[in-house]
C-alpha cells in the first residue's frame, strides 16, 4: 500500500466555489464583462469589477487582477467620459461657427 491509497485526494480540492480555479474562458468572460461595463457607462473600475465577482461568484481581487493582466482598467474607464466630452466640445464649436458667421452677415 503506498501513501497515495491513504490519503484521499478528495481532501485537497477547494470546497468553496470562490475558491477554486477559474477557467480561462471564465477569466475571459469576466473580463469582457468589465470592459463593456466601463465603455457603456460611467462606473469605476471597482464598482465594474466587484459587480462581475459577485456575479460569479469570485472575489473581487481576483477579478480585478485578471483585468490588470488584460489591461483594462481606469483608461478604458474613461472612454465614455471622453467621448462625452469631445462630443460637447464639437457641438460648441459648431455654435460659436455658426454665431461668428452670423455676426458677419450683419
Amino acid at each position: 500500500m503506498s501513501i497515495e491509497d491513504l490519503i484521499d485526494p478528495t481532501l485537497f480540492e477547494a470546497t468553496n466555489p470562490s475558491r477554486r480555479a477559474a477557467t480561462p474562458e471564465a477569466k475571459a468572460a469576466a473580463v469582457s464583462a468589465v470592459r463593456q461595463l466601463l465603455e457603456r457607462t460611467t462606473m469605476s473600475p471597482h464598482a465594474a469589477t466587484e459587480l462581475v465577482a459577485k456575479h460569479i461568484g469570485k472575489s473581487g481581487n481576483s477579478v480585478r487582477r485578471w483585468c490588470e493582466i488584460a489591461q483594462v482598467g481606469r483608461e478604458t474607464a474613461l472612454t465614455p467620459l471622453r467621448r462625452e466630452y469631445e462630443t460637447k466640445l464639437e457641438v460648441m464649436a459648431e455654435l460659436s461657427r455658426a454665431l461668428a458667421a452670423s455676426k458677419e452677415d450683419l
